[in-house]
């Protein structure tokens, strides 16, 4: 161990000395390093980091209805959840949900907001605690109409009330009714969706009463807790007996209609394979970037190795073995990826701020959580260690094969072996290259395209307007005449 520590400072030195070679290695692995990290903080913060706010979501699984035709992820109606909800005895309860705009109105400017209408049990299956107030009772759930109640997200609650506790049991007005404000989630609560962040939740049975009572429409998503002693393919087979059932009782609306469960997801079954397959390519791509920097590195090495000739002939000649300096050089080397590593992170953090500044124009509130946790550090250690290990290995190995007499000499070194591989460096840095400069070409290639089709009118110009008449209560005799004025 303490010829390790003497290693570690002499490649510390080693690097000192030599501040051009170190910055522009630095420079040139932060950016490899940093892209790499930005990319896999999307990754964490979509697919992988847990949903803040819920207890155990392991145990929670997805329920989606499937097709005559085989296709999944589709939607519940209400009649189907209570009957669901009432017959499943291998889960500890299902809850359903949906969203939907709401016209907010709390006595100064109305706005726009985005909400999630929820059975009664959704906050206490999730494990959610109120940061203030109280979530939804059972009895607020059970009668249409008669529970005009909302709980406000952490960040509407700050925004709208000053994170004020008297904001507990006022009343705000949504799609021209009025709500009391019973409680608030906690901070950074999504529900069940990552990127999404609704700013209010509303009891189920608050929707219009067309959407609950009619069986043929469905919107609601459905997500289950297993019991500690069922398994999904229990809960599969149970909930797709149930199914049948169904099918045989209504065949009008339920003929050839199946269960599907699957384990939870932050990201929904309907869009998880594009949303993974657009991760991958992205990852990729920055991995090809790394691969570029890392070769430019190993060449950067490879070349300072036979400028370091006389002092590794020296250290050989006074007895120590090659395995010595391969292990001196591999450690210069990794600190150098390190160093390089913690400086992607730098840039990495100004990368996600950038990312997180650029709002979607999406209807619904998109709100990534791409901060810098544990695996996301985790990440970039592992990728600075292996890539300053494997990059590191051939110059050293190269390194080591000094001409001790020749060096001592200072002849010019044959080095066959060491132009084989400074050419290799080089030979996979124009192919990679090449690579990413033919997938770009192609990408802004088939953005041209895009931008050339004919869509059959002249948009310059052309704007769109929406009116959601529906949130305001007009009927469709109004509505006509709204529109017709």
């Amino acid at each position: 161990m303490e010829t390790l520590f003497k290693d570690v400072r002499y490649g510390i030195r080693s690097l000192l000395k030599r501040p051009g070679f170190t910055a522009i290695a630095v420079i040139t692995l932060a950016l490899g390093i940093g892209a790499n990290t930005t990319i896999f903080s999307v990754v964490n913060g979509i697919l992988l980091r847990p949903l803040p706010g819920i207890t155990q979501p392991d145990r929670l699984v997805d329920v989606h209805a499937t097709a005559p035709n085989g296709s999944s992820f589709h939607s519940f109606s209400h009649t189907e959840f209570l009957y669901y909800r009432e017959q499943t005895k291998l889960l500890d309860g299902l809850i359903a949900y949906t969203g939907e705009p709401f016209n907010m109105n709390t006595g100064s400017q109305p706005e726009r907001v985005y909400g999630m209408l929820v059975s009664g049990n959704y906050f206490e299956l999730l494990g959610t605690r109120p940061v203030q107030g109280r979530f939804f009772l059972p009895e607020e759930d059970r009668t249409p109409g008669t529970h005009p109640v909302v709980v406000l997200s952490h960040g509407l609650w700050r925004q709208r009330f000053g994170s004020n506790t008297a904001a507990m049991g006022k009343d705000i007005t949504l799609n021209g009714r009025s709500y009391t404000v019973i409680g608030v989630a906690p901070e950074g609560f999504r529900g069940t969706s990552a990127g999404l962040m609704p700013d209010i939740w509303v009891p189920l049975m608050m929707s219009r009463g067309a959407e609950r009572e009619d069986r043929g429409v469905r919107g609601l998503e459905m997500i289950g807790r297993l019991r500690k002693d069922a398994t999904i393919p229990q809960v599969q087979a149970a909930m797709g007996a149930l199914a049948n059932q169904l099918a045989e009782a209504y065949p009008d609306t339920n003929r050839g209609l199946g269960i599907d469960v699957r384990p939870a997801s932050p990201v929904p079954g309907q869009v998880r394979g594009a949303v993974i397959g657009f991760m991958s390519i992205l990852m990729f791509i920055v991995g090809l970037v790394l691969l570029i920097a890392c070769t430019n590195v190993g060449a950067m090495t490879l070349a300072r190795a036979s400028v370091r000739r006389k002092e590794l002939a020296i250290r050989l000649a006074v007895g120590a073995g090659r395995w010595r300096i391969v292990r001196q050089l591999l450690i210069e080397s990794v600190l150098l990826f390190l160093i390089g590593g913690a400086t992607g992170i730098l840039i990495a953090v100004w990368a996600i701020r950038f990312l997180l500044a650029y709002k979607l124009p999406a209807d619904v509130p998109v709100s990534l959580d791409l901060g810098l946790d544990i695996r996301v550090l985790l990440f970039t250690l592992l990728v600075s260690l292996v890539t300053g290990l494997l990059f590191g290995l051939a110059p050293a190995l190269q390194a080591s094969k000094t001409d001790v007499l020749g060096a001592l000499k200072n002849d010019s070194p044959a080095g066959t072996g060491r132009s084989r591989t400074r050419s290799g460096f080089v030979v996979a840095q124009i192919a990679i290259s090449l690579v990413l400069l033919i997938t770009a070409a192609l990408f802004l290639r088939s953005l041209r395209n895009a931008s050339t089709i004919d869509l059959g009118f002249h948009p310059e110009g052309v704007e769109t307007v929406t009116f959601d008449l529906d949130t305001q209560g007009y009927k469709e005799a109004r509505g006509r005449e709204f529109y017709r004025e």
